[in-house]
């Protein structure tokens, strides 16, 4: 492939991530790394959730925040 400095394992890691941080399903996430269960797809799915939520946690806190500095 031409890449130096990345396992194939590690390759693979990355792009399960980024489908499911897209979006992807546990079945889009299967088909595409050639998973035979879906045990490791919903890792993918999972981790992609809990960093979305915690994301999602920060922006409304700092909504709040604005908010409140905002109202005299």
């Amino acid at each position: 492939m031409g890449v130096t400095g990345y396992s194939i394992h590690g390759l693979r890691k990355n792009a399960g991530n980024e489908i499911a941080e897209a979006g992807g399903t546990e079945r889009e996430i299967m088909v595409r790394l050639g998973h035979k269960t879906p045990q490791m797809a919903a890792h993918y799915t999972k981790r992609a959730n809990r960093e979305t939520s915690m994301r999602s946690a920060v922006e409304k806190l700092e909504r709040a925040r604005a908010l409140k500095v905002a109202t005299p």
